[in-house]
Parts: structure tokens; C-alpha cells; sequence
């Protein structure tokens, strides 16, 4: 929202001639006269000297001469048109001009100040000077309804800010007990006295929607951390259950293998067939071989056991992790949120005592400057400050803008 009026005064003021350098000081090559300068003319075949004005078309009009343009031109090159166009006229063979300024032409201030018009230029003049001869800017340019529409925004901000400040610290107190592996969020008085206006909000409902938050938390907690359990506790179960086979297996594969040596002794005495000690061998052999099956399949088990315990691991140190940053994130949000507060509460201070030159300085009103010229070559001045030299013929627009104090 902006707030900005503009109002128009002018005025002009006779400067005494011979300090055609100061004005011109700010351009280069010297000074060009404008619209509105006042010329004292002596030249060849006059009696008294010709006191003339720059007008409108940007000509000086002398008698018996005719019109001679001047505007943006130095006082030298004047001279010269005027001795060139009486030459060419045939009045004179070598006529002689000489030209100085008499009077300057006004500047024009307009704007939010309180003494509107055209004044007097003055050598050396700058902006601020402008300001002092209109009287400063225009206190009522602001009016009290627009400084009061200032303060119920910052107001609004304030209570804003506050919610804010609220909501991080709430954020933080659940934060905290996340990493505590607490089960409820709670705001004790220390934290509550860091709220600058905790009266002026439900922090019932802050701390309901953050507990809200720690329970989807905890609650993914503990689906996850039940899933991984019940996994690790099955496999733990088959490995012990595939440890006992094994047990039982090579007991029966010790028999077997006994009975393998006494079907080869027997063979080497000629009292056992050969078909009856390739038995005994293809079941010792089968025996072994469901022993590795059984050991495999508890490896596997082993392997699914430290799976889930890595799983297990890795999401508990993400999860803290993510919660130490967010913590971290909550702090400098909290730290930001605080400094904008203590800013806004600065204005209201301002704001509250309806002074429109303090709310200027302290910067919660801006105050702006154009300049127009209607020379064809002014010089380039921007931006404008306060220090920034003005010339014959200008036109100072001031501004004053309230929307900062709204928008800030």
C-alpha cells in the first residue's frame, strides 16, 4: 500500500549577476541558459543596454535584431549568435555583444512541503537548500489517518511476529523431546516467558499441533522399529532352531560314519558285499550333505538378523540426525523472527507518538526527490539526494511515502 500526495508550488527569486560560473558549476563547459534566465544585452548601434528574458520558444528578443535563440547555450555562444545574425542582417561589419546573466530563473519546488512555490535560484543551490526555502517537507503530506492505518499494520505484524515466535518455541520443546525420547511436548514457564505476548494467542492449539506431530513420529517409531523386531526375533528363532538340526544331524551323522568304517573292515576281511558297503557310504554322504543344507539356511538366518539390526540402526541415527537439523533450523528461524520483532516494536514506539518528522527519521517514512528540467542537455543526476545541486529553471518534486511504516 502506498501513500504518497503531491502538491505543486513555484516561485522565483533575482540572483545578482557575475556568478554565471557558480550556477553553472554543475555542467559541463559552463553554465546554458534556460527558459525563464534574464540576460543584460550591450551591443553595437544600441544607446542603452537591453535587459531581455528567455522565453518560452527558448529566444532572447532584441530590438532591431529580431529573435536569437539562447536556450542551452553558454553566454559566449550567445555573443556569438547575436554578432553572427546582426552580420548577416547587414546592420554592422564587426559588431560587439557583451551579455551577462541579470537574474536566474526560478526554481520550482512541488510537493509533500509545507511552503510550496517558485523561489529565487542561488548559487551553490542544492536540494536541501530547496527543502529550507519551502520549509521543509510537508509534516501533513502524512495525514494522522495514514499514520494510524501504519500502526494498526504494525500492530497486525507484531501479533504476526508474535505467533511466530510462539510456534518455533513450541517447535523447539517437541524437538527436544523427540531427542529425549519423551512422549509428550510440554512448555514449561521458562519457555512460555520467552513468548513476548503469550497471552495473545492459544498456545493450547500450538502445542496440540506439535504433539500431533510428535505421535505421527513416534508412532512411525514404533510401526518400524516393531517390524524390524519381529524380524530379528524370527530369525533368531530359525537359527536356533536350524543350530538344534544340526545338533541332532551330526549325531546321526557320527553313526553313520561309524558305521561306514566297520562296513570297510568287513569288506577288507571278505565278510561284507560290496552293495552293502556303497549303503553305508551313500548314507554317511547324505547325512553331511544335510548338515551344510541346515548350516546355509542358518547363515541366511544370521544374515537376515544383521540386515534389520543395520536398518534398525541407520533410521534411528537418520531420524536423530533430521531432528538435530530441524532443531537447528528452528533456532535460527526463532533468532530472525526475534530481531524482526524487536524492529517492529521500534515503530510502534514511532508510531505511537504520531510525530511525522520522527517516523522520517527513523526511517519508517521515505521521503523521495525528482528533478525536471527543460533543458535539452541537463545533466545527468541521479540518484537524487539531498546534496544534489540544482540549476536555473528546475522543478524539485518532494514525496513523502508512508508505505514503508505500513509495509515493513
Amino acid at each position: 500500500m502506498r501513500i504518497a500526495r503531491t502538491f505543486v508550488l513555484c516561485a522565483g527569486i533575482a540572483v545578482p549577476a557575475g556568478l554565471v560560473a557558480t550556477a553553472g558549476a554543475a555542467q559541463e563547459g559552463g553554465y546554458r541558459l534556460t527558459q525563464g534566465d534574464r540576460i543584460q544585452v550591450n551591443y553595437t548601434g544600441a544607446i542603452d543596454p537591453v535587459i531581455v528574458q528567455v522565453d518560452i520558444d527558448g529566444e532572447v528578443r532584441l530590438p532591431g535584431i529580431g529573435g536569437v535563440a539562447a536556450a542551452d547555450l553558454t553566454i559566449d555562444e550567445v555573443e556569438d549568435a547575436v554578432e553572427a545574425t546582426m552580420t548577416e542582417e547587414g546592420l554592422f561589419v564587426d559588431p560587439q555583444v557583451n551579455i551577462f546573466v541579470t537574474e536566474y530563473a526560478p526554481v520550482i519546488v512541488t510537493g509533500d512541503v509545507s511552503g510550496p512555490g517558485r523561489f529565487d535560484f542561488i548559487p551553490g543551490m542544492t536540494v536541501t537548500t530547496a527543502l529550507g526555502l519551502a520549509k521543509g517537507t510537508q509534516t501533513t503530506g502524512v495525514s494522522r489517518f495514514e499514520v494510524e492505518r501504519a500502526r494498526v499494520a504494525n500492530e497486525g505484524q507484531l501479533r504476526i511476529l508474535n505467533l511466530e515466535i510462539a510456534d518455533s518455541i513450541v517447535e523447539l520443546a517437541r524437538l527436544d523431546a523427540e531427542l529425549a525420547g519423551e512422549a509428550i511436548v510440554e512448555l514449561d514457564m521458562e519457555l512460555r516467558q520467552r513468548i513476548p505476548m503469550p497471552a495473545a494467542l492459544d498456545l493450547d492449539v500450538l502445542i496440540a499441533n506439535q504433539q500431533q506431530a510428535l505421535d505421527n513420529v513416534r508412532g512411525r517409531e514404533e510401526e518400524l522399529l516393531g517390524i524390524w523386531a519381529r524380524i530379528i526375533e524370527t530369525a533368531e528363532a530359525q537359527s536356533e532352531l536350524f543350530a538344534q538340526r544340526i545338533a541332532v544331524q551330526e549325531e546321526s551323522a557320527a553313526r553313520l560314519a561309524e558305521d561306514l568304517q566297520n562296513a570297510q573292515d568287513l569288506q577288507e576281511r571278505g565278510l561284507q558285499t560290496a552293495q552293502r558297503l556303497l549303503n553305508a557310504e551313500q548314507r554317511e554322504a547324505e547325512a553331511r550333505s544335510r548338515i551344510l543344507e541346515l548350516e546355509s539356511a542358518q547363515i541366511v538366518a544370521a544374515n537376515t538378523i544383521a540386515d534389520a539390526e543395520r536398518l534398525r540402526t541407520l533410521f534411528l541415527r537418520n531420524r536423530r540426525e533430521d531432528a538435530l537439523k530441524s532443531r537447528a533450523e528452528a533456532l535460527v528461524r526463532l533468532e530472525d523472527t526475534k530481531l524482526r520483532y524487536a524492529r517492529e516494536l521500534e515503530q510502534r514506539g514511532v508510531l505511537s507518538g504520531g510525530n511525522v518528522e520522527a517516523l522520517i527519521t527513523a526511517e519508517l517514512i521515505d521521503v523521495t526527490f525528482e528533478i525536471f528540467s527543460s533543458r535539452d542537455a541537463a545533466p545527468d543526476r541521479d540518484p537524487v539526494e539531498q546534496t544534489t545541486p540544482l540549476l536555473p529553471g528546475d522543478t524539485l518534486v518532494v514525496t513523502v511515502d508512508a508505505s514503508s511504516a505500513v509495509s515493513q
